[in-house]
């Protein structure tokens, strides 16, 4: 039985299933004999880190519909962003025509602009198959607090802050890391 066998139902019209997932034994593919395995990638707080600081990138250059990873992604997780995409939080510039698979350039969908602004939630987990194929979601759904904060010692009032000024500020600070307990 997969994962998505347990289907509860479904999330932009893709399979969903409520319970936390579980890594299941790979099965071989009975065309090519290759393993196939289902994948839960969870929604990190560095992820959503990420999200926050593209939307604070926006909302400080309004006149840029799109920003290159190097400019928000202070971790170095750059491969991160595109199980962003698998969400459906954010959206790939295009490669422009060249050989290169992509520009690195991102922006912020409607629907990752709500999620940063709390107004929806997303499931916790999105299940991946080969070579990173959407297969399905899974877990309960989170918010952006939830995300950030939960075994984490980010926390979203001060990632966001009280006022514009402050939150760029925080958001966009290459030192930023967990709060200090």
């Amino acid at each position: 039985m997969t994962p998505l066998d347990r289907a509860t139902g479904l999330w932009n019209g893709i399979p969903w299933q409520e319970a936390r997932p579980r890594k299941e034994r790979a099965e071989d593919c009975p065309h090519c004999r290759r393993p196939i395995s289902v994948y839960p990638r969870k929604l990190s707080s560095s992820m959503a880190r990420n999200l926050v600081r593209l939307h604070w990138l926006h909302r400080k250059n309004p006149s840029r519909t799109q920003f290159h990873v190097k400019e928000f992604d202070m971790e170095g997780a750059r491969g991160e962003f595109g199980v962003i995409q698998l969400w459906g939080l954010v959206q790939q510039a295009g490669s422009g025509g060249n050989e290169k698979r992509s520009s690195g350039c991102w922006k912020l969908s409607e629907s990752g602009r709500a999620f940063v602004l709390g107004e929806t939630r997303v499931p916790e987990y999105v299940l991946v198959g080969l070579r990173s194929a959407l297969q399905g979601y899974a877990g309960p759904m989170v918010d952006i607090r939830h995300a950030l904060e939960h075994k984490n010692r980010f926390r979203y009032d001060e990632l966001m802050g009280e006022d514009f000024g402050k939150g760029v500020q925080l958001a966009l600070d290459m030192r930023m890391g967990p709060k200090s307990q």
